[in-house]
């Protein structure tokens, strides 16, 4: 009996565990407000505070990013985080930083969902101009990780030539879907 009780509460406990997910030791899932707090205690910087959300400043593993965070319209939800890794100039460095943290990601929740890596016409690798077209969006460097214990994650390269990893928790994102289909039928 007492096994069949510590295998319950182990399996409760990596359920929950799976089913939150943490940035920096911060579990994208929580209330706003609080989550703003426990990031700006470890020491990251409020640039912004937007409808949507907010954006903060913040070193992880000596590494400078900016961290968006979004929240659900009407509880006030943490759903989303984007973390912005540093802006690359040149195109083998943007590409390493992207495969660097694409196989992390790769490493821990196991083979994409989706992924895509091309460039569109007139553009190709090699051809001198990548970083042109990453600005000209021409460039797709996606991977996706959907449904991972209630999460989804994705890594990809933005016309801003910086690397995007995002955190979502899917029952957030669902109740930030409803709150807004609600606020929108309010108005109509």
């Amino acid at each position: 009996m007492k096994k069949l009780i510590t295998t319950t509460l182990i399996i409760v406990f990596l359920v929950g565990t799976a089913m939150s997910q943490v940035f920096d030791g911060i579990s994208i899932s929580g209330d706003f407000n609080t989550t703003l707090q426990k990031f700006k205690s470890k020491g990251y910087t409020l640039e912004n505070v937007f409808p949507e959300g907010a954006i903060l400043n913040g070193k992880v593993a000596s590494t400078n990013i900016e961290l968006f965070l979004f929240k659900t319209p009407k509880t006030k939800k943490v759903f989303k985080a984007s973390i912005y890794l540093p802006k690359k100039d040149n195109w083998d460095d943007l590409k390493s930083q992207f495969d660097s943290y694409h196989n992390l990601l790769l490493e821990k929740y196991g083979e994409t969902t989706d992924r895509f890596q091309f460039f569109s016409s007139p553009y190709y690798e090699g051809d001198g101009f990548e970083m042109q077209a990453v600005e000209k969006e021409k460039c797709r460097y996606m991977s996706f990780w959907s449904n991972i214990g209630g999460a989804s994650y994705s890594v990809e390269i933005t016309k801003y030539k910086q690397v995007k990893i995002t955190y979502e928790n899917d029952e957030l994102f669902r109740l930030k879907d409803k709150e807004t289909l609600d606020i929108k039928s309010k108005i109509f």
